[in-house]
Parts: C-alpha cells; structure tokens; sequence
C-alpha cells in the first residue's frame, strides 16, 4: 500500500504540473485577426523598404559602370589614353563632354603657344582648328594662278 501512496503522489505532481502549464498558455497573449494583420504588414513594408534600398544600390551601381564602359569608348575614340578619366572629375555623359571640350581647349592653347615659340608663326591646322576655317594653308588653283605659278 505505502508503494500505491507513492505512485499516486507521483501521478498527482504530474498532473499539478500539467495544469501550471496549461494555466502559462493561459496566460500568453492572443492576437486577434486584425492585430495579426497589421504586424504582419508592418513586417513586409520593412522587408519591401529593405529590397528597395537594394535595388537603388544595385541600380546605381550598374549605371555607374555603364557610364564608365561608355566613357571610356568616348576617350578611345577622341585619341585620349583611357587612364585619362581616372582624372577627369564627371559622373555623367555631359559633365564628360564639358571635360573633354575643355581639355582641348586647353591642349589647343598650349600646342599654338609652343609652336608659335618654336617657328615664330602660329601653324594653320591650329588657327583652322580655333577659328572653324579649314580653308586656311589650303593653296587653290586661283591662288597659284594669281602667283604665277603652274597649277596642278
């Protein structure tokens, strides 16, 4: 009998505890349907604000390249070394072409002062360059005529 005493003490503590369990449940909250909702929606507005960033970043980034990629040709197909856009302050295809408008402007002015030091004269490419009148050095045949000389 003292044997049964135990087991029933035993099965008895069990089921006390089986109770403060369920008594715990009890205790959490419960959401309702629209509490549910609103936290779930709160969740997916940060994750879509998160994979909006991303997809800023991400964009951003591939333009960039893209307009490296593409400056990059530009320079190839002015003359100019690539290495030159490591240098060259732009983000874009215009503030691009307002470097390069200005760089010539500069190469221009320092190409016809050292040959105007160097010869004396300005040469005529350069003038016909700066001036937009490719017919100067150009000799016609009314001028060689007018000069006496054969034409050709």
């Amino acid at each position: 009998m003292s044997e049964n005493t135990n087991i029933d003490n035993t099965t008895t503590g069990t089921e006390d505890t089986g109770n403060d369990t369920t008594q715990q449940q009890g205790e959490q909250k419960t959401f309702t349907q629209e509490q549910v909702n609103a936290i779930v929606g709160e969740r997916l507005q940060k994750e879509r604000q998160k994979n909006e960033t991303d997809i800023a970043v991400r964009e951003q980034n591939l333009q960039q390249r893209e307009f490296m990629l593409t400056a990059k040709a530009t320079l190839s197909d002015k003359g100019y070394p690539v290495e030159l856009l490591d240098v060259l302050k732009c983000n874009d295809n215009d503030s691009l072409n307002n470097a390069l408008d200005t760089l010539e402007k500069h190469i221009d002015t320092i190409y016809r002062n050292h040959a105007k030091k160097i010869t004396g004269r300005v040469p005529a490419t350069v003038v016909a360059s700066v001036t937009g009148n490719t017919s100067m050095g150009v000799v016609t045949d009314a001028t060689r005529e007018a000069m006496g000389l054969p034409t050709k």
